[in-house]
C-alpha cells in the first residue's frame, strides 16, 4: 500500500514541476488547478504517512495517529471542495455564467464540514 502512495506521490509532483515551470497565463482557473494540485500533493503525503501509522500502532504513540488522521481527514474534504471549485470555474469559463447559487452550497459544506 504505501508503495503505490509513493507511486501516486512521484506522479503528482512530476506533474507539478511541469505545471509550475511551464509559461502559462494566470487565470482564475489556473490558479484553482495550481492550489487544488498542491493539496492533492499534502493530501496523498498525510495518507501515506496515516497508513504508516497504522501499521506501526505499537511504535507510534496514539495521539500522533490521531492528529495524522484527523489533517487527512481535512485536506480531504479540501479537495472535495477544490474540485468542485475547479469544475465550476470550467463552466463559467466554457459558458460565460457564473454560478453563485451553487458557489454559495459548496462554501457552505466546507464550513460545515
Amino acid at each position: 500500500m504505501i508503495r503505490m502512495e509513493i507511486a501516486l506521490l512521484l506522479v503528482l509532483l512530476f506533474v507539478a514541476f511541469n505545471y509550475f515551470t511551464a509559461w502559462k497565463k494566470q487565470t482564475p482557473l489556473h490558479a484553482t488547478f495550481a492550489v487544488l494540485l498542491v493539496t492533492a500533493i499534502y493530501h496523498v503525503a498525510l495518507d501515506g504517512i496515516s497508513v504508516y501509522t497504522v501499521a506501526r500502532l505499537d511504535t507510534i504513540p496514539l495521539w500522533i495517529n490521531d492528529l495524522v488522521h484527523r489533517f487527512f481527514i481535512g485536506t480531504m474534504i479540501l479537495v472535495v471542495y477544490l474540485f468542485y471549485q475547479y469544475i465550476s470555474t470550467l463552466v463559467e469559463d466554457e459558458t460565460g455564467k457564473p454560478s453563485p447559487r451553487l458557489n454559495a452550497f459548496a462554501r457552505i459544506y466546507l464550513m460545515m464540514a
